[in-house]
């Protein structure tokens, strides 16, 4: 089964950062907004899932 390239942690350093997002918004083309106004903060360390339907935004959170 090949690695996800999002899951690999060879040779990365470890960093202990946190992760803020304050009114973030996302729109594809022709305006179709998926993320309005997001508010985000993980700390150093925490694991957090981010789920929802296909084509949710999802994925622009990376």
């Amino acid at each position: 089964m090949p690695k996800d390239p999002y899951l690999v942690k060879d040779n990365v350093p470890q960093l202990s950062v946190q992760i803020n997002f304050r009114h973030v918004s996302f729109a594809y083309e022709g305006d179709n907004q998926v993320l309005h106004d997001i508010n985000l903060y993980i700390e150093p360390n925490q694991r957090i899932a981010i789920i929802g339907e296909s084509g949710s935004g999802k994925r622009n959170c990376y």
